[in-house]
């Protein structure tokens, strides 16, 4: 499945890092899917909070593969800031799947209605994640088209960047929720 957003801001973040190429845009459009997709799958985990746990993580490791991708190379100790800086702005959502994800307690009807809502929840959320991770990569570059992993204001300006860019993560994490429902809803007519 080829995400519009992911699409976009993934074209936008390799010409301004001077690495524009249909190859590069596959491997981050493939990297955005494949651990959305995982994602997705972790909402069906039974057991409450190992599912969130799991998301998190998995948008933490595809933050990394991103990197890897364009060729970015960043300390594990900044990874995990500018990581924590993305899932800490798309907290409110995170918070929501968190208890969601208690209502697997009630065995049958609890766990399976949970694990249907948490599919797109879970999905909606890796990619909005992967979409404003992109776009604060894209406007922290220096007009050079570099990202310095050294300078110290580096997760000063990434926290600012996410930060305005949290409103328009959370407008493509409830459009895609909105897709996924309505695609439901069709397939049950």
């Amino acid at each position: 499945m080829e995400n519009k957003f992911i699409k976009e801001s993934a074209a936008e973040l390799l010409e301004k890092l001077g690495k524009s190429g249909a190859e590069k845009e596959k491997e981050i459009l493939s990297v955005v899917n494949k651990h959305s997709l995982i994602a997705a799958g972790a909402g069906w985990v039974p057991i409450p909070f190992v599912d969130f746990i799991l998301v998190v993580g998995n948008i933490w490791t595809m933050y990394a593969s991103i990197n890897k991708v364009i060729g970015i190379s960043f300390s594990d100790n900044l990874l995990k800031s500018i990581g924590s800086g993305v899932v800490a702005n798309l907290s409110s959502a995170i918070i929501s799947q968190a208890l969601l994800s208690c209502l697997k307690v009630i065995p049958g009807i609890g766990t399976i209605s949970a694990s249907l809502f948490l599919t797109a929840c879970n999905y909606a959320t890796c990619i909005a994640a992967g979409y404003v991770y992109m776009r604060a990569l894209t406007i922290i570059a220096n007009e050079d088209g570099a990202i310095d992993p050294t300078d110290p204001d580096l997760k000063k300006k990434f926290k600012r960047v996410i930060k305005e860019q949290k409103s328009e993560g959370q407008k493509i994490k409830d459009e895609i929720q909105k897709e996924y429902i309505i695609e439901k809803q069709g397939e049950q007519k």
